[in-house]
């Protein structure tokens, strides 16, 4: 599918909705290809809640992107 037909906001969307209703269900791992992309995708994500939360459904919600061991690994000859 062409990019920027909202596939991402409509798969979180429908994972977002059906974890408030299912609250034991509350991990999502979501993976991509790249940095951007994961990016893009809590950008996305941020979107959401701040619609959601405007329309009075104020949710607990953590979204946390892990990317590459560049980004990720604390050791120097890394």
């Amino acid at each position: 599918m062409p990019s920027g037909t909202g596939k991402t906001v409509s798969l979180l969307s429908l994972i977002v909705a059906y974890q408030q209703f299912y609250p034991e269900k509350r991990k999502l791992v979501y993976c991509s290809r790249t940095v951007p992309e994961i990016e893009k995708a809590l950008a996305e994500l941020k979107r959401l809640m701040d619609y959601r939360a405007s329309h009075g459904l104020k949710e607990e919600f953590l979204g946390i992107g892990l990317t590459s061991r560049r980004n990720l690994c604390v050791h120097p000859s890394v």
